[in-house]
């Protein structure tokens, strides 16, 4: 099968240029295109969104299923067909399991997240804990991601009872929140995820427990786009501080890549 990702491409007809949505594809052992026009402007976020969906829904009446969306950069579309198959699988496989209660799972991931970092001296336990359940309840509630919330996070995994922030702080933040609404299903889960974390961290707001704060964080989007919570071995661990501290495109491709392979491997582990 040709795997090729949704891209936007655009074309010349009587000397103008004209936009496009696409997708190729195998189909009955024929290589075929689907597209969507947009006309001769560069399609704005929303109007790449809603071309997606229809997309999607013209690519899935020949049995092609859209993975990766436009602006993705680092995930190829073949591991994305990868990815979302091992993740399907791995739904199953969880469902099907009747000895997993919710607070069995929740239960795991502190204790995963405690292993990665006991050597910390700062990390509080009893404050990793309050913050985990209130990151458990955003996701079972299905609530997205506000500012205030991930401001309640980060002042619960480092208990405190509230932080003041400088307008210019604030600014930033509403700023990061921007982009997320406009970039948000344009961009491959684990990228979107490793993307926000990094501008998150080089924000330099929420400065204590940075790293296993922004571990949460890439936590959150992965499973809010249904995919499993990841932690690190130490070794890993520090090859993601100082990825992360990095602040570079190399760096962001290489974290993606990173944990893509966590990903694969916790799919192959279940």
């Amino acid at each position: 099968m040709v795997l090729v990702m949704s891209y936007i491409s655009k074309r010349f007809v009587k000397g103008k240029k004209y936009y496009y949505l696409e997708e190729s594809f195998t189909f009955k052992n024929k290589l075929v295109k689907e597209s969507v026009y947009f006309g001769s402007m560069y399609p704005s976020n929303d109007e790449l969104f809603l071309g997606l969906e229809v997309l999607k829904r013209t690519c899935l009446e020949r049995n092609h299923i859209v993975t990766n969306p436009p602006l993705t950069e680092f995930i190829k579309n073949r591991t994305s067909k990868i990815i979302y198959n091992l993740n399907k699988n791995f739904k199953t496989r969880i469902n099907d399991s009747k000895k997993i209660s919710y607070n069995k799972i929740n239960s795991n991931k502190i204790n995963l997240l405690k292993k990665c970092f006991e050597n910390d001296f700062k990390l509080n336990y009893s404050s990793l804990n309050k913050c985990m359940n209130y990151y458990s309840r955003i996701l079972k509630n299905n609530d997205c991601l506000t500012e205030s919330k991930l401001k309640r996070m980060y002042c619960l995994l480092n208990g405190v009872k509230s932080k003041t922030f400088l307008v210019e702080e604030i600014n930033l933040l509403h700023l990061l929140f921007v982009w997320l609404k406009e970039k948000d299903d344009l961009i491959h889960p684990i990228e979107f995820a490793v993307k926000f974390s990094s501008k998150l961290f080089h924000l330099n707001i929420f400065n204590e427990q940075r790293i296993l704060f922004n571990l949460i964080v890439i936590n959150y989007f992965l499973e809010k786009k249904g995919l499993p919570f990841v932690t690190l071995s130490k070794k890993r661990f520090f090859y993601f501080k100082n990825s992360l501290e990095n602040n570079s495109n190399t760096n962001l491709k290489e974290i993606t890549k990173f944990f893509t392979k966590e990903l694969i491997i916790k799919f192959k582990s279940v």
